[in-house]
């Protein structure tokens, strides 16, 4: 075990080299335009394959461009609208028709300005797929699909940008995605089977009826300061069949995975805003082959559910019955949850039978039940184990923190504040310790602790109880870079695309006033 981390934090260091590499010192926010001019081709809709690939005499169609990109170069997206019509599909398979970047001169695929290039999906494929590829960038692109009932069968051809399999060291950044096929099981930004090391940051999903981002039997991926919004987009009579046919069904779902972080990310208008789940209980235990290990390791800090219509955090082994659970891609282990927030829902956190939970710093504001930590019939035998600190639940009208049939659990330093007459804690035993009952006065804060309440130094140690998502963190760690614009308060979000996301009540541009962040009594830390 030793070894293999070694081996995993050998990998994390030579990311991160890369990402060094690229960003340079322009700073960890943005790779600016332009940067590798030099070394550039490009491409437009109206271009055409016998010119050189110049800015002033571009390519034509991706078939082209992509076997001519080396280790180092950049292939820039002109304005336009690329389809299957002018420019064919953006398809990348490496070893195939692309080579593969180095450590240290990734290959990039770029808008020439940001979210101008619009890669339009039809019922053949995703409009973005990249396989077996190493080392690339793809910054500041838009692609969307569409409902198409003729779209193959085949898996996530209704996906929007779909790592397919076996993709590495690979950066997506600043994308955004929208109306995955409905006909089809598919997502906003897949990261598929056997893929590691791979960071998305700062990309937007909309209009999604499944899950906005996911990742699924992949080791070491980064979710950093995303947006997704389902916008109830409902399932169509005929199509594919979610778990919630009104909305979305998760923003963020992780599954057959390890070793990843999820940081600083916003999910609204779901069923559930981040998932993290062993293999589907409807799949065969050995089609796909599942991972060797379990879902494990995964980190969730600073992140906020809004409105989700179950849970803001799902978490669950997915064991079958009857009889003891052997399957081990079926497990989830060791799931840490730090600064965290949701608003509204049935649950804050719910859980089922994983083991070895980790929950601090917690805020659930009118969630139902703030924190549900359960074993279900179907996980029955699993020695499903938890830790909840410094935690707050306010506004709740099921309960505040509950735990059922886990072998151990505890509640320390947590504060419950009801509406009417629900109980604090079920079960109320010993397993709770060091209750806080002081109001915490949040006012109308919710992502993090106005100065004056007396929950600031309520928690162990001095700590906090609730959350604060203020600063940003970075690889799991929180630094002192503020998260939201030290002026208005915004998020970081992309580019405005008119009638994708410029509405300020349903996008990533207006959630900072959804969450009443630098207005009022809630003034930025």
């Amino acid at each position: 075990m030793q070894a293999g981390r070694a081996s995993r934090s050998l990998i994390s260091l030579a990311f991160a080299s890369m990402l060094a590499s690229v960003a340079g010192c322009w700073g960890q926010d943005q790779i600016p335009i332009g940067i590798f001019e030099s070394r550039s081709l490009f491409i437009s809709p109206t271009g055409t394959d016998q010119d050189p690939g110049t800015r002033e005499r571009p390519l034509g169609t991706f078939r082209a461009a992509i076997p001519r990109l080396p280790p180092g170069g950049t292939l820039v997206l002109l304005d336009g609208t690329y389809s299957a019509a002018n420019s064919g599909y953006l398809d990348i398979r490496c070893g195939a028709n692309a080579a593969n970047g180095e450590l240290n001169q990734p290959i990039t695929v770029r808008a020439d300005h940001e979210r101008a290039a619009l890669l339009q999906g039809d019922a053949s494929g995703p409009p973005f797929l990249m396989e077996h590829c190493s080392h690339w960038v793809v910054e500041g692109l838009r692609a969307e699909s569409g409902d198409f009932q003729s779209a193959p069968s085949t898996k996530d051809s209704g996906s929007v940008f779909l790592l397919a399999a076996d993709d590495h060291n690979v950066v997506l950044k600043r994308l955004i995605a929208s109306k995955p096929n409905r006909y089809r099981h598919s997502h906003g930004v897949r990261i598929g089977d056997g893929s590691s090391d791979v960071l998305v940051e700062e990309c937007e999903v909309y209009d999604f009826h499944h899950n906005g981002f996911e990742a699924s039997r992949t080791r070491a991926v980064t979710f950093r300061r995303n947006y997704a919004n389902a916008r109830e987009r409902a399932d169509l009579p005929g199509g594919f069949v979610t778990h919630d046919p009104t909305r979305g069904d998760f923003a963020f779902f992780l599954t057959e995975s390890q070793l990843s972080v999820v940081e600083n990310n916003i999910a609204e208008s779901v069923q559930d805003g981040f998932g993290v789940e062993g293999r589907d209980q409807l799949m065969a235990a050995n089609m796909p082959p599942p991972t060797s290990d379990p879902t494990d390791g995964i980190r969730l800090f600073g992140n906020v559910a809004v409105a989700p219509s179950r849970s803001g955090f799902s978490l669950g082994s997915t064991c079958t019955p009857p009889g003891p659970c052997v399957d081990r891609a079926r497990l989830v282990i060791g799931t840490e949850l730090t600064d965290d927030v949701v608003v509204g829902g049935v649950t804050g956190i719910a859980s089922a039978g994983a083991i070895g939970t980790r929950i601090s710093q917690f805020t659930a504001i009118g969630a139902a039940t703030g924190v549900a930590l359960t074993t279900t019939a179907a996980n029955i035998g699993l020695a499903a184990t938890s830790r909840t600190d410094n935690s707050l639940a306010v506004g709740f009208t099921t309960a505040g923190f509950t735990s059922a049939r886990e072998q151990d659990w505890g509640f320390d330093h947590c504060a419950a504040i009801a509406t009417g007459a629900a109980p604090a804690y079920l079960p109320d035993d010993g397993h709770v310790t060091s209750r806080v009952t002081t109001d915490p006065a949040l006012g109308d804060c919710l992502v993090f602790l106005p100065p004056a309440s007396p929950l600031r130094t309520a928690g162990a140690g001095g700590h906090q109880v609730g959350a604060r998502v203020a600063g940003r963190y970075q690889d799991g760690l929180l630094t002192a870079t503020p998260l939201w614009n030290s002026t208005s308060g915004a998020f970081p979000c992309g580019a405005q695309i008119p009638t994708v996301n410029d509405d300020p009540n349903s996008s990533c541009q207006g959630v900072h006033r959804r969450l009443h962040v630098g207005t009022g009594t809630c003034a930025l830390p």
